[in-house]
């Protein structure tokens, strides 16, 4: 799910930062892996045309930036060798050779050339991976009318606000459209011990091995520091967000798990997408609303026609395509060879014009690319309605608008020769399109329109429609990351210190091995066995920690996911934070802020005050003997968790019994409770009996 249009890349390089050296090496391959080495039109590197002039925090000397030329120049070569041809790319320029004035001339022609081939149907989209000097440039010398069909991508002020000539309210004023993407940093520069680029070391593609060597230049170029130990892409982002839809759903929040899954669709060890049939017709049950005779798996379809005069007919054998190919394409099933009624349409006797909508939907588990849409036709007559329209109406999954409008008169006229090999195979390309890839769940409606008949009712010219089919293209060997989920995060209250982890992991192919590893948290934590989907995370502290499941498949593709678990304190540990202060006093179990005798722990178990010496006693009612009853207060054990007060009895307090049978029952229910206690028959027969609580 493409956007519409073409694609030109502005990068500086010559400034501090050094990530434009693996950024421009992974964008060109990304050309490659996403099929679409034809819409690069414009290639361009660094752009910081005055590096010295407005030095920020992070300064290149002169030798350096010399040096970032000269890479950045070998590594667009280089790029253009593996992963080429790029077919609408002219050259590319380094903006700081050839100048003129402030700029390149030829760099800025080029850029100027491709906005000036700007049109609605085939806008240019601007990656500004550096500062906007040459764009301004460009723009003001474009033809001003083509400017409206500019779009400019950007995912950070640090480049729209760092330009020696333009700002980034000029380079806007000039009629551009604007999209910002959000700051691709934070998925795309990463730690190298994070493993996300390993994959790609010595990778058995010459050209994925080089681009590792590339983000391994710039993590070791030495001018800035905020670079050492990591792999940054980050402008690549940007190409990436185009390449999945653009402003129509684009994945602006990409890794290098993404990266490498587009980077190896297309590389040397996959096989290329398989073009089949999704829904065809060549043998027509009526001409009102014919019936499919071929749909793939999972899909549905039908077709509605119309006309401007006669109805479409299916009785004239003479229209029937013989060829076995639908358009042109020859897939399988082969298109119907049969000669005879019900083998084609016809819109008789030079009818004005009329229209064949096809709808097709997508019931299956996963997203279709549709690649085109076929059919065969002839005119028997020359004043039949030769010229056609294909467009995808509103309403459906796909934006709405035209696919391809024909010359007048396109349709072949074989001035009355009965041939039923005579038509023309047609075949129109649905890549094109701002989107098309059908996702699950949604239709599109293609209705293809007929026009040019002379409406005189002339006898015998008429047109002949047979063999036609939509194709989508179907991935085949890409090597593809594992599907990883960490699961659910989790929340965890001390003294409970444990949790299990619940991941999964699955493969087109196989999970080789899975392992947990702990990313950070406030203490290291012990997994149980973390080479299994569900390991047991034990001794964890108060705070966040946060567990990684690593995936790897066997073709040697990784993947992961993350899950936080939140471990909160003890409900002690609040309750003495609320009631301990100020904090410098001791809050620990043993403590004794108010010196009362009573530790913290006792104070907190019985519902007292540890900041009130007066609070020392937790007998609410004292022993009535008659009744055998006295109450005492508690923390509320929904809060404390399962402690067991026991009543304990004696006559000397040298020999204490427990009253297993005591009754207990709670009179008053917040967070402290009031416990009323009736002591069994047998203790309260003593003439002197002391009672204590104990906790366990």
């Amino acid at each position: 799910m493409i956007a519409l249009g073409r694609i030109a890349i502005v990068a500086d390089g010559n400034s501090p930062d050094p990530d434009d050296i693996g950024a421009t090496a992974v964008m060109l391959g990304l050309f490659k892996g996403a099929g679409l080495r034809d819409k690069l039109v414009h290639l361009s590197h660094s752009c910081d045309l005055d590096p010295f002039r407005n030095p920020g925090r992070q300064v290149i000397d002169a030798t350096n930036e010399l040096r970032r030329q000269n890479k950045l120049h070998e590594l667009c070569g280089e790029g253009i060798d593996f992963f080429g041809p790029f077919e609408k790319l002219v050259n590319y320029y380094n903006c700081r050779t050839s100048m003129v004035g402030e700029y390149n001339v030829q760099a800025v022609n080029d850029l100027r050339n491709a906005i000036n081939a700007s049109s609605v149907e085939d806008p240019l989209w601007i990656i500004e991976a550096g500062e906007p000097d040459v764009i301004g440039y460009a723009l003001q010398a474009a033809i001003p009318s083509r400017r409206q069909h500019v779009h400019v991508i950007s995912h950070h002020p640090a480049n729209d606000n760092s330009g020696d000539f333009f700002t980034w309210q000029q380079i806007l004023d000039f009629g551009v459209t604007e999209h910002q993407v959000g700051d691709q940093n934070v998925g795309l520069q990463v730690l190298i011990s994070s493993g996300l680029w390993d994959w790609a070391e010595n990778h058995s593609s010459p050209g994925i091995a080089w681009i590792w060597d590339q983000l391994d230049y710039a993590e070791k170029d030495g001018v800035v520091s905020f670079q050492n130990n990591k792999f940054d892409c980050s402008d690549a982002g940007m190409l990436y967000w185009w390449m999945t839809g653009g402003p129509n759903g684009g994945d602006g929040n990409s890794t290098p798990v993404e990266m490498r899954n587009l980077l190896l669709r297309e590389h040397e060890d996959a096989d290329p997408a398989r073009i089949e049939l999704l829904a065809a017709w060549d043998q027509w049950s009526n001409g009102e609303a014919p019936n499919p005779t071929f749909l793939a798996a999972n899909v549905t379809a039908t077709a509605a026609a119309t006309s401007e005069g006669l109805s479409w007919g299916v009785n004239d054998e003479r229209g029937a395509s013989n060829d076995g190919s639908w358009g042109s394409f020859v897939g399988e099933p082969a298109a119907s060879v049969g000669v005879a009624d019900q083998e084609n349409l016809s819109l008789f006797n030079a009818t004005t014009g009329g229209t064949l909508t096809f709808t097709i939907s997508n019931n299956g588990p996963q997203a279709l690319v549709l690649d085109g849409f076929h059919f065969d036709a002839y005119a028997f007559r020359p004043k039949a309605a030769r010229s056609f329209r294909l467009e995808v109406l509103p309403g459906g999954g796909l934006t709405a608008g035209t696919v391809f409008t024909s010359a007048d008169q396109a349709i072949t006229s074989v001035a009355g020769a009965n041939n039923n090999g005579a038509h023309d195979d047609i075949d129109l390309s649905l890549t094109g399109l701002a989107d098309h890839t059908l996702a699950v769940g949604e239709s599109v409606s293609l209705r293809l329109t007929f026009t040019g008949g002379e409406g005189d009712g002339s006898g015998g010219h008429h047109l002949f429609v047979d063999n036609v089919a939509v194709t989508h293209a179907v991935l085949e060997g890409a090597k593809l990351a594992p599907e990883v989920e960490a699961g659910a995060g989790a929340s965890i209250s001390l003294p409970v210190d444990e949790v299990i982890l619940t991941g999964s992991a699955s493969d087109d192919g196989a999970v080789a091995s899975t392992v947990w590893t702990q990313e950070s948290g406030p203490a290291i934590a012990m997994l149980s066995d973390s080479g299994s989907l569900n390991p047991v995370a034990s001794g964890l502290k108060e705070g966040t920690y946060l567990f990684r499941l690593t995936a790897i498949d066997d073709e040697g593709n990784s993947a992961f996911d993350e899950v936080e678990v939140v471990v909160l304190p003890s409900d002690f540990t609040v309750w003495a934070r609320g009631q301990i202060i100020p904090t410098e006093l001791d809050t620990s179990e043993n403590g004794d802020p108010d010196g009362d005798g009573l530790n913290n722990r006792v104070e907190y178990l019985f519902g007292l005050n540890p900041m009130d010496s007066r609070s020392a006693n937790p007998f609410a009612e004292g022993l009535s003997k008659s009744a055998g009853t006295f109450r005492y207060t508690r923390r509320n054990p929904s809060l404390s968790g399962t402690f067991d007060y026991q009543i304990w009895t004696s006559e000397n307090l040298s020999q204490w019994f427990q009253d297993l049978t005591a009754r207990q029952e709670v009179r008053i229910d917040n967070d402290v409770q009031e416990v009323e206690v009736t002591l069994t028959g047998e203790g309260r027969s003593e003439k002197t009996l002391f009672v204590r609580i104990a906790v366990e």
